[in-house]
C-alpha cells in the first residue's frame, strides 16, 4: 500500500491519515473508513468501467478517473472537522469526525486543483490551488469564496500553513517553480480602510 500523503490530528487526539482509493481513516481504537462520493464522469463506458474494476494496481497515481482524488487534509481543532483537499474533484470534503456526516464543498470552477487545506482559529478554511498560484478560502458553514492571486504563474503550490500571532493571520506558501516563498497579510476592513485613508 502506498505511503499516506499526510496525517492530521483533530481536538480529541484522533489521527486522521489518508489513504489511496478515497478513503480517510482514523487511528484511535479501531480503524474507521470514510468513502468519498465518487466524480461524475460523463463520457466513459460501462465497458471501460467493467476493465477499471479488474485492475488490481490501483492507487495514489493510477486512480480510477473517477477518483475524488484525495490529498493533503486539515482539521479545525476547534469544532472537531476534518476536511480533505480533493485534487480531482474540485472539492473540499467536509467530515464531521463525531458524526462521520461527510459533504462535498465544490470549488468554483471544475478545473480548480486543490492539494492542502489548513484551518484558522475562526473556522475558515484556506487552500491553494496547484496550478494558478492562488490561495482560495471559504468560510466553512456558508461555504463562500474568496481568491487570493500571487503575482507568479504556474507555482505547482502543494502546500499551506497559517501564521496566527497577536492578532495577525498570515499564509505562507512555498512557490517551488520560481524558487521562493509567498507571504500574504491578511487585514481586516478596519485595516483596509485605515490604508485607503493614508495613501489619499
Amino acid at each position: 500500500m502506498a505511503r499516506p500523503a499526510i496525517a492530521t490530528v483533530t481536538a480529541g487526539g484522533r489521527r486522521w491519515r489518508w489513504i489511496p482509493s478515497s478513503k480517510a481513516t482514523s487511528q484511535r481504537a479501531k480503524r474507521i473508513e470514510i468513502k468519498l462520493p465518487a466524480v461524475k464522469v460523463d463520457r466513459i463506458s460501462a465497458e471501460d468501467r467493467a476493465f477499471y474494476e479488474t485492475v488490481s494496481d490501483l492507487g495514489f497515481n493510477a486512480p480510477v478517473p473517477w477518483s475524488q482524488g484525495p490529498r493533503r487534509m486539515g482539521t479545525d481543532k476547534n469544532a472537531n472537522v476534518l476536511w480533505v483537499a480533493n485534487s480531482w474533484g474540485a472539492t473540499f470534503a467536509r467530515i464531521d469526525t463525531k458524526t462521520m456526516e461527510t459533504r462535498l464543498v465544490p470549488f468554483p470552477d471544475p478545473t480548480m486543483q486543490p492539494y492542502h487545506i489548513t484551518v484558522d482559529s475562526k473556522h475558515n478554511v484556506w487552500g491553494q490551488h496547484v496550478d494558478f498560484g492562488s490561495h482560495r478560502q471559504t468560510r466553512s458553514e456558508q461555504h463562500t469564496w474568496t481568491l487570493f492571486d500571487l503575482p507568479v504563474r504556474g507555482t505547482e503550490i502543494r502546500h499551506i500553513a497559517l501564521h496566527e500571532r497577536d492578532g495577525k493571520l498570515f499564509v505562507v506558501v512555498p512557490v517551488y517553480r520560481s524558487s521562493q516563498m509567498g507571504v500574504m497579510t491578511v487585514r481586516s476592513e478596519a485595516e483596509l480602510a485605515a490604508l485607503k485613508t493614508k495613501a489619499q
